[in-house]
């Protein structure tokens, strides 16, 4: 369903930059496209929002994914050395490690393999024992504690931006509407502008004298003819123009403007106010720019129109000694 009087084709084509607001950091784009069409510091302001939002929040994940922790891990500084498995095998224990590695090797039933079990076991256990002393166990429990902060901010970072993204591309479309609705209007202002423009210079262009050179005798009779036979199709051009345009509007009433087709009781009082305020139309155009018609009642109304000069009706003040009746 369209939402101007433009189409769904033409509303379609003008909403072609909202592809840009399914992408991050892009979609700032569609919002500053509706301001360079609309001249609208809002939607401008929306862009700029968007870019710096969407730059803060990725900056902000990367930094919180890469800060060190300041606190010391105990487990880093324990003195214990680790069993080395190749210190226990032999070489060729070492070549069936290596090669097959799975629970029938017979490396794993040597007493070289269960000595190195056993020294694991009890590197584990003595590794336990020094990080449970009271002073081990604070700092670890406070090196946790940090690395569980960062990661959760990190992650709610993350969660933000598609949110965020998310709330941006629902604005872009709710304020869609409102975009196309002046965008149509500020395209038919345009149109009636032109057209106003249009019939002022075809006025001057007419009503300017310009010097005339002298005509041959030889000429003067062929020029007469052609200038009358170009007063006829004037004179017939302007007998069917009286023909068509039927109502006056520097003379009509308000039920008059309000019956014809594509207006209504607003317009014509609109349009009987300005013409008093300002002493009348000058145009038909000037009367569509007012009451700001669409472009298909133009193109309905234009040949049913006329103007004429306009004459102020004088407002007639009651006589004395009369009653004056009050109209519930």
């Amino acid at each position: 369903m369209a939402i101007t009087n433009k189409g769904s084709k033409w509303e379609t084509k003008n909403s072609l930059f909202l592809i840009t607001a399914f992408f991050p950091v892009v979609n700032c784009f569609a919002f500053f496209h509706m301001s360079g069409r609309i001249k609208n510091r809002r939607w401008s302001l929306l862009g700029w929002v968007t870019l710096v939002v969407n730059l803060t929040l990725i900056v902000a994940v990367i930094i919180a994914n890469g800060l060190d922790n300041p606190n010391e891990n105990p487990a880093y500084t324990f003195e214990g050395e680790s069993p080395y498995i190749y210190d226990y095998l032999t070489s060729e224990q070492i070549k069936e490690y290596e090669l097959f590695d799975n629970e029938h090797t017979s490396y794993k039933d040597s007493e070289e393999y269960k000595q190195y079990q056993e020294d694991c076991e009890k590197y584990e256990a003595d590794r336990k024992a020094w990080l449970s002393t009271p002073k081990n166990a604070a700092l670890t429990e406070k090196y946790e504690q940090w690395e569980n902060r960062r990661d959760s901010i990190a992650n709610a970072l993350l969660i933000a931006l598609p949110v965020f993204n998310i709330f941006v591309l629902v604005m872009a479309f709710v304020e869609r509407p409102k975009y196309l609705r002046l965008l149509a209007n500020q395209d038919n202002r345009m149109i009636l502008q032109d057209r106003i423009a249009g019939d002022q210079s075809y006025m001057y262009q007419n009503s300017r004298s310009a010097p005339v050179a002298p005509v041959q005798p030889e000429n003067r009779a062929q020029n007469i003819q052609q200038n009358f036979a170009s007063q006829s199709t004037n004179l017939n051009q302007s007998t069917q123009s009286a023909h068509t345009q039927t109502v006056d509007i520097n003379t009509a009433t308000e039920d008059m403007l309000a019956g014809l087709q594509g207006l209504n009781i607003i317009d014509a009082k609109k349009a009987i106010q300005y013409r008093e305020a300002n002493g009348g139309f000058k145009s038909v155009d000037e009367f569509f720019s007012v009451i700001n018609a669409k472009p298909h009642v133009i193109v309905r109304l234009e040949n049913q129109l006329a103007v004429s000069v306009y004459q102020p009706v004088p407002t007639q003040k009651p006589e004395h000694g009369t009653k004056r009746t009050l109209d519930l």
